[in-house]
């Protein structure tokens, strides 16, 4: 059995019995198969006397499960009563072809930051969120399936209340 530019070959000498043989062979389905497309294997079998025979099988990759990754920075860490700052919350997938589904990005904001309206927005590449709002103090973010590894953000701007004690640290996490 011999490979050549991914053709496998086999051949037998003069067969004159009716036992059945077969050859097997391992293939690695590679980054250029996309998950739900359909990759049909055909061979052929030729005895050079009777019409080839040309059996196939197709396969459908299924796809392989993301990896998230997030990070959130603020553009100011040490602001003044009163001063506005923007926070930014970034994420990406990390395995090439693999699938997040539905991705979502909330932040409830702690008491001493107020949202600055209409300072939601959105960064990155297609597919942008297929929701993004600020509720009741609460920042929501909703992503559809995402296959790619480009990062994507969103900001926003709060205001540093003027009742927080100078010096306190506000510690604002976000869940995504």
């Amino acid at each position: 059995m011999t490979e050549a530019n991914g053709t496998i070959t086999a051949e037998y000498p003069s067969i004159t019995d009716m036992k059945e043989r077969s050859i097997r062979f391992k293939v690695i389905v590679n980054e250029e198969a996309k998950a739900g497309e359909t990759i049909l294997n055909k061979a052929k079998v030729d005895d050079t006397v009777n019409p080839p025979e040309e059996p196939e099988v197709p396969v459908v990759p299924e796809a392989k499960e993301g990896k998230l990754t997030a990070t959130k920075t603020v553009n100011n860490a040490k602001p003044k009563l009163g001063e506005t700052i923007e926070y930014t919350i970034s994420f990406r997938n990390t395995i090439e072809n693999g699938v997040l589904n539905k991705v979502v990005i909330t932040d409830q904001l702690p008491k001493g930051l107020t949202y600055v309206k209409d300072s939601l927005t959105s960064v990155g590449d297609e597919p942008q969120p297929i929701s993004l709002k600020e509720t009741n103090g609460t920042i929501t973010a909703e992503y559809p399936s995402l296959t790619d590894t480009k990062e994507r953000s969103i900001r926003f701007k709060v205001i540093v209340n003027e009742e927080v004690k100078a010096g306190e640290t506000i510690l604002n996490k976000a869940k995504v």
